[in-house]
């Protein structure tokens, strides 16, 4: 399942890299958020759940969306236009670096340890190498892409520490996710129109309408519902280390499918943030330390 999760959310590079060809970021957004929400509408009619009427959860959904669906997903399509899909991957998974230091300030139960301001200084470093040291002495259009979708990592691990308080009171993922794409929908539907009014005179290939689809209902509804089921069977720890798996799978789709090829420097911060994702998740540390106990007894 972890595999599968992180090839669904590794597709949406793919997906969204096919959709650019025909359509702004913006409709491809919308055509996201707006599929996925009828999905996740229709499942919880199935399971036999029903939204709730509560206003202040809606308010609090309104919040959600913009962090967790509008601003992110808006921002990576933006940076994508600019950016390789693979490079964006990679990228994207320093989402944990910015949830680690977003919760040191919103949380009182997730505060900095060594390990954890380690393992942001390495993942900060594979950051700067993806991005290229060139980047601190000349500026271009690609660096804005880069930009955008580090922007939204900060936005997505806002949504993870403002996302805590649905679980606390016991509110089913699925509501959440149903409810945050309906307003991310509504949001998104007057701002489609003024940034794209062509939108109802575009006609699309096969190709893009099934990237879009795929977007839709492989990389958002089905990802999410699988990754709740994770997060249920085996531990928020464990799904975390889907964010490791994400920028191969989507490396791999890429590279299958589209033939892109990683830029020099890609590899060794790929690396690099995946050793800093490591150390920031501390159970190698864990092991080492149970092992080295276990070695102390046997001596002993």
């Amino acid at each position: 399942m972890l595999f599968l999760v992180s090839l669904m959310w590794g597709g949406s590079f793919l997906f969204v890299e096919v959709a650019l060809r025909e359509l702004p970021p913006i409709t491809i957004v919308m055509a996201r958020v707006s599929l996925a929400a009828v999905v996740c509408y229709l499942v919880m009619k199935v399971s036999s759940q029903v939204l709730p009427r509560n206003l202040a959860l809606w308010k609090s959904f309104f919040v959600l969306g913009l962090l967790n669906n509008v601003v992110p997903f808006t921002l990576l399509v933006w940076g994508q236009q600019f950016v390789l899909g693979s490079v964006a991957a990679i990228l994207n998974a320093s989402i944990p670096v910015s949830t680690v230091i977003l919760a040191q300030i919103f949380t009182d139960d997730e505060k900095l340890t060594v390990a954890k301001v380690v393992g942001i200084g390495v993942a900060l470093v594979g950051v700067m190498l993806v991005i290229g040291l060139e980047a601190l002495s000349s500026f271009s259009v690609t660096n804005l892409g880069q930009g955008a979708i580090l922007l939204a990592g900060i936005s997505y691990a806002a949504a993870s520490v403002y996302g805590r308080r649905y679980g606390q009171a016991g509110i089913p993922p699925l509501t959440v996710t149903t409810g945050q794409l309906i307003v991310s929908s509504v949001l998104l539907l007057p701002i489609v129109f003024i940034a794209d009014p062509d939108l109802l005179d575009r006609s699309v290939s096969l190709q893009v309408g099934l990237a879009l689809a795929g977007l839709a209902i492989i990389s958002t509804s089905i990802a999410f519902l699988l990754y709740f089921k994770l997060i249920a069977t085996v531990g928020a720890t464990n799904t975390s280390l889907v964010t490791m798996l994400v920028p191969i799978s989507a490396i791999f789709l890429l590279w299958a499918v589209l033939g892109q090829q990683l830029p020099e420097g890609a590899f060794p911060g790929m690396a690099a943030i995946a050793a800093g994702l490591f150390i920031l998740d501390g159970r190698p540390f864990k092991w080492a330390k149970s092992k080295f106990e276990m070695l102390l007894q046997r001596q002993a």
